[in-house]
């Protein structure tokens, strides 16, 4: 394998430090190489990692070092930062989910994600339980032509932990909460 990918990242709040996680146990493929934060203390804890830092995505994004970005900032900057990206040539962009807040948005970074995939980028949205045997399985079933005509999909998002007042989460928060995260990966199950 030829070099290793110098990742990128925008925001280190909840997901971004468990992607970063994982792309170091990837270590034969990719490195974490830079972190941007406008929070200071994030910034210190990058700083004494031995990573590279800025307080502006946009700043990162334009660092001809960095090979891929990753994006798990704030929701309203997703588009944005993601064409960017594929607008400076890196090789790889990861945006986090929701990939985007509105229709049209979507269409702007699915219409640039052709392109620049074409011109050899990778463009990518996190659906990280593609991976996990029950909807693996699912897709093989289907593939097969096990499961038949499929005319209704009806699924379900089970973590009764969410039930309990006294247990806060990210995920109940705000008007669009589960759309954000739960939604996305009941859509892509059901897309197998």
């Amino acid at each position: 394998m030829g070099d290793k990918l110098k990742m990128g990242f925008i925001g280190m709040g909840f997901i971004g430090p468990v992607h970063a996680d994982a792309v170091a146990l990837n270590w034969d493929m990719s490195t974490v190489f830079a972190v941007a934060d406008d929070d200071p203390i994030k910034q210190k804890m990058a700083e004494d990692m031995g990573l590279k830092t800025y307080q502006a995505a946009e700043e990162m994004i334009k660092d001809p070092e960095i090979d891929a970005v990753h994006i798990a900032g704030p929701d309203q900057f997703h588009a944005d930062w993601s064409i960017l990206a594929m607008d400076v040539g890196k090789k790889l962009v990861v945006c986090e989910k929701p990939m985007t807040l509105t229709l049209d948005d979507s269409v702007r970074v699915l219409e640039r994600a052709q392109k620049y995939e074409a011109e050899g980028g990778v463009f990518m949205t996190n659906i990280n339980y593609m991976g996990h045997a029950l909807p693996r399985a699912a897709r093989e079933m289907r593939i097969k032509g096990d499961l038949g005509d499929i005319a209704i999909v009806q699924g379900w998002y089970e973590q009764d932990w969410l039930m309990d007042p006294n247990v806060w989460s990210w995920r109940l928060e705000g008007k669009m909460c589960a759309s954000k995260d739960i939604l996305p990966h009941l859509v892509s199950a059901a897309s197998v």
